[in-house]
């Protein structure tokens, strides 16, 4: 099954949805921040990354840039508290698949993932 990478800064989203991903049968690991992010991609890839779009050391379109940067290239799925019009010009860019607003339905995840992995797996 896919690895998926899920950062985010609040404790209970990682908590809800590492359950929602690992009950779907994916290999989860989780992140508090964008090093700590970095840390665990160098060490190990993964096929797809959640994260938060505003994380307290890195911004979405900051992250977006660096994943679509060899060697990793996994997918990304952002999440944002954030209306889609209030992110700022050129969001998303790089590696992003999509934006999801919190808070994100399990459903609409599950099925939003599965079409960037299996477009990852296509390119």
């Amino acid at each position: 099954m896919a690895s998926i990478l899920l950062v985010d800064d609040d404790p209970n989203i990682i908590e809800s949805l590492k359950d929602i991903l690992e009950d779907a049968g994916y290999d989860v690991r989780t992140a508090s921040s964008g090093g700590e992010a970095r840390a665990l991609l160098s060490a190990a890839s993964a096929d797809l990354v959640i994260a938060d779009y505003n994380l307290p050391d890195i911004k979405g379109r900051e992250l977006a840039d660096e994943l679509a940067r060899p060697p990793s290239h996994p997918a990304l799925l952002l999440m944002t508290g954030m209306a889609a019009g209030d992110l700022p010009p050129g969001a998303p860019a790089g590696a992003t698949f999509e934006i999801l607003t919190k808070p994100v339905d399990p459903a609409t995840l599950l099925s939003v993932l599965q079409k960037a992995l299996a477009q990852r797996r296509g390119s």
